[in-house]
């Protein structure tokens, strides 16, 4: 018999894709070449981030300087460090409604993503992208 494992989450959660790597920026060659070296994978440019495509999710390496391009208003953090992770939904707009009615400020990221600020979130920011 199959246990079915229940994944249905109130806010619309349905699959970790992604975590965001930010480094200081001297250090971003260095940190990709590692990564890329760990994974065998290799790094793909999307604007002035680096991105290691692993199939089912991906690693984003972004610089210091670049981060609040990605997640405008975020502070930034210890580096380096993972900064933030993306969670794919079924449905954008109520997964938003949803986190703000428990309290949350919900930002909106260039991309169309929506994320609560690490700061709300003992510092690591949580973007949620529609699926």
């Amino acid at each position: 018999m199959k246990t079915k494992i229940h994944t249905d989450h109130p806010n619309g959660a349905i699959e970790l894709v992604e975590m965001i790597l930010c480094v200081e920026d001297p250090e971003l060659i260095a940190c990709v070449e590692r990564y890329q070296l760990y994974l065998g994978v290799e790094p793909q440019t999307e604007g002035r981030e680096l991105v290691l495509d692993l199939g089912g999710g991906r690693i984003t390496i972004i610089s210091k300087s670049h981060l609040t391009d990605l997640l405008p208003g975020e502070a930034l953090p210890s580096l380096p460090g993972f900064v933030g992770y993306v969670v794919k939904v079924c449905d954008l707009p109520v997964t938003r409604l949803y986190l703000e009615s428990k309290g949350f400020s919900v930002l909106e990221t260039a991309r169309g993503d929506v994320f609560v600020p690490g700061a709300s979130l003992h510092g690591t920011t949580l973007i949620f992208r529609q699926g």
